[in-house]
């Protein structure tokens, strides 16, 4: 029994496995192996995806396939996109360093205490004075920003 299968491409399919295929004709060098056909081509495009589908499903089976598409296709993006949330998380870290320094260093003008960074309390922790001073910058910011929306969305200007 013969358990080839016998696949109809699209018309859309069919034109870019023309473009890909006149392409690596073109380019051999690109190309490993011999390209005798398309047909071939088609083979070999189905046998790396199948086996790249396969790979990722074994590391994670719970993962979607629209997760997976985008992945293996638009990797340089998410690759882009993490490294942007890595940036911003280290920024907002700095960003929280540089507000313990100011409160450290008004702790240390109050009490003429050199070493008052010893006694600072964490921003995220209720019931303190840096609580209650993170709290209002926090408050300023969003304020600011609120009053930058409308000032940009009166004049017509877009925030990005």
């Amino acid at each position: 029994m013969n358990d080839r299968l016998a696949l109809k491409l699209n018309a859309n399919n069919t034109k870019m496995i023309d473009q890909l295929f006149n392409f690596l004709e073109e380019n051999p060098e690109l190309f490993e192996g011999n390209l005798s056909s398309k047909s071939a081509l088609v083979n070999m495009l189905v046998t790396d995806y199948i086996a790249a589908l396969i790979k990722q499903w074994d590391d994670n089976p719970k993962i979607f396939y629209s997760d997976l598409k985008r992945r293996l296709l638009f990797k340089n993006k998410e690759d882009k996109t993490t490294k942007l949330i890595k940036l911003e998380h280290s920024q907002m870290d700095r960003i929280n360093m540089i507000l313990y320094l100011l409160m450290d260093t008004n702790q240390a003008i109050l009490r003429s205490d050199k070493k008052s960074y010893l006694h600072l309390n964490s921003m995220f922790e209720s019931g303190n004075l840096e609580n209650e001073v993170f709290a209002k910058l926090a408050d300023l910011v969003e304020q600011d920003n609120q009053k930058l929306f409308k000032k940009n969305h009166r004049q017509g200007q877009n925030l990005l």
